[in-house]
């Protein structure tokens, strides 16, 4: 429907592609700690940049995350 935000999707989505290796870049709608926790719990890595309001932010490759338009 059009009331829910792509990103409760994605864990879904990122099911039925192996990504075991690969770096996820996404925007920052996408750092949920569940999404995060998937993507790390299938030995991939993501590049997406954390929210502006959190305590602890986590690091990103800057230069990695410009690439994420590119397909």
């Amino acid at each position: 429907p059009g009331n829910d935000h792509d990103s409760v999707h994605a864990v879904n989505l990122l099911r039925k592609v192996e990504i075991s290796g690969s770096n996820i870049l996404a925007d920052r709608a996408y750092g949920a700690q569940t999404i995060r926790e998937y993507i790390s719990g299938q030995g991939a890595n993501y590049v997406i940049p954390p929210q502006g309001n959190l305590v602890k932010p986590w690091n990103v490759d800057w230069c990695l995350y410009k690439e994420r338009h590119l397909i």
